[in-house]
């Protein structure tokens, strides 16, 4: 059973990448977020899984992921280390 997975990513480039490699793994199946409002793209996609660039985030996408959080596991991920985030 492939599992369902949204990215949600701020760089088409890295976005396109995620999903040709985790379409090629044959246990994926990546849904595209469709607008700014995130907890819409989850209630449309029904995601097994969230990954989300975490340039993206601002004080309303924190709010929104935290939301969804409760139904969809969410991996975050970052192109540098902040030790100010916490």
């Amino acid at each position: 059973m492939a599992l369902t997975i949204l990215p949600i990513d701020t760089d088409e480039d890295r976005a396109r990448a995620l999903e040709e490699k985790l379409s090629e793994s044959g246990f994926a199946q990546v849904v595209r977020a469709q607008g700014p409002d995130l907890a819409a793209a989850v209630e449309r996609a029904r995601p097994d899984l969230i990954i989300i660039d975490m340039a993206l985030p601002d004080r309303d996408a924190l709010e929104d992921i935290r939301a969804v959080s409760a139904a969809s596991p969410v991996v975050m991920f970052a192109g540098t280390d902040d030790p100010g985030f916490a």
